[in-house]
């Protein structure tokens, strides 16, 4: 019989802690469930006991939900946190974007609760490495190019600029394209479809809140010592969004595909601003490695950390709560036969737009391209109008 998964919940309204208790009675069986009324009685409770997932309010004295969960995340960084509130204002959307993995709104029905948690806990429980595991619980935010990052903020602030102008800068941003996704698909804005388009996104917050957004230093991090690769690293992502979106066109797909795979080119390798930024020394490490012994960065990475940056990206994105086919492209951008799919999707245009993009820009680099998984999908010729479309200059 499989371990009951242990979750704390955390609200200083007893009423609302009773009906949670009787809503998810039925969960008794997968589920050992503990109900406190602070954050200080939560933070007593892990010190006795192992727990996996955190749900908390977010309006409560003396410690509200956003200073539980910044502890939580500092001294318990394998744990789930999702909050779960009534109250929806900027403010307190924002100071949850700081350390939840995920945002639902009461009144919240037992089963989107359940399903949420097995949904966030299904891919963590698929991971065997604690490491791993751990690395990723503590992002909360990714690095974001300081020229891109000080444009956005003075468009934001003029009155020339619109949201379409606003859109068009974010979307070349790897960090702030899975921050507003994050929020946008989180239930605090109640849409029924998950939304992939960046451009969407930015119109449904409304530029109130995207000012907010990106004037809050704690959702994009500036560095003040930046790794070297992150500039080529930000180019290339974008540069893979614009090809992968290309290649869903010339598909003759729908242009909501286009847009989902541009914005699953652009968080391609999220998993290396993760490495470049939190583990700085042992990347250069790795790079190092790449080039003495002429392998891909990926397998030094699976090598030196037991997992690469393809599991870190997609692990965070899913914890993220990002949708699962932009999650699956970044998952297996280097491995796609690993997905078991079997027809044209977000990950054939990310793998083949990865391995075109690089081989034009640094032809000696070992980035196979996966040709059975290619001839599996019977796109063999339509490589070669891709490839030749590659050539072109990149339309932004």
């Amino acid at each position: 019989m499989p371990e009951k998964l242990k979750i704390v919940f955390v609200d200083d309204e007893l009423n609302i802690l009773q009906g949670l208790r009787r809503q998810l009675r039925s969960f008794r069986s997968e589920w050992e469930m503990y109900f406190v009324d602070s954050g200080a009685a939560a933070m007593e409770l892990l010190k006795t006991h192992h727990f996996d997932v955190i749900v908390s309010d977010m309006r409560m004295p003396e410690m509200d939900g956003a200073e539980l969960l910044s502890l939580i995340k500092q001294k318990y960084p394998h744990m789930v946190r999702i909050v779960l509130s009534g109250y929806s204002d900027q403010s307190m959307t924002l100071r949850a974007a700081e350390s939840a993995h995920r945002y639902l709104s009461k009144p919240c029905d037992a089963e989107e609760l359940r399903q949420t948690v097995a949904k966030t806990l299904a891919f963590q429980q698929s991971i065997h490495s604690r490491a791993l595991l751990d690395l990723v619980a503590q992002v909360d935010s990714l690095p974001s190019p300081p020229t891109l990052y000080q444009e956005l903020s003075e468009m934001i602030q003029s009155e020339f600029s619109n949201i379409q102008i606003i859109s068009h800068t974010i979307r070349k941003d790897p960090a702030m394209t899975a921050k507003i996704l994050q929020l946008v698909n989180s239930s605090f804005f109640g849409l029924r479809q998950r939304v992939t388009n960046v451009g969407d996104a930015v119109k449904l917050l409304g530029r109130a809140l995207i000012h907010s957004i990106a004037l809050s230093a704690n959702l994009f991090r500036q560095l003040e010592h930046q790794h070297p690769q992150l500039n080529r690293l930000w180019e290339h992502s974008y540069e893979v969004a614009c090809l992968a979106r290309q290649i869903v066109l010339m598909q003759q797909q729908s242009k909501d595909m286009a847009d989902a795979a541009f914005t699953a080119g652009l968080l391609h390798d999220t998993g290396k601003l993760v490495l470049s930024t939190r583990l700085p020394e042992k990347y250069t490490q790795i790079l190092e490695t790449t080039e003495a012994n002429n392998q891909s960065e990926w397998q030094a990475e699976k090598q030196m950390l037991g997992f690469n940056h393809a599991d870190i990206g997609g692990h965070l994105l899913k914890l993220w709560g990002l949708p699962d086919h932009v999650v699956a492209a970044v998952v297996f951008h280097h491995e796609p036969t690993m997905s078991m799919e079997n027809e044209f999707s977000l990950l054939t245009a990310v793998h083949v737009a990865n391995y075109l993009v690089d081989k034009l820009h640094h032809p000696t680099h070992v980035n196979r391209l996966d040709r059975g998984y290619i001839e599996q999908l019977a796109l063999t010729d339509a490589l070669s109008t891709w490839e030749s479309y590659s050539k072109k200059p990149t339309a932004a």
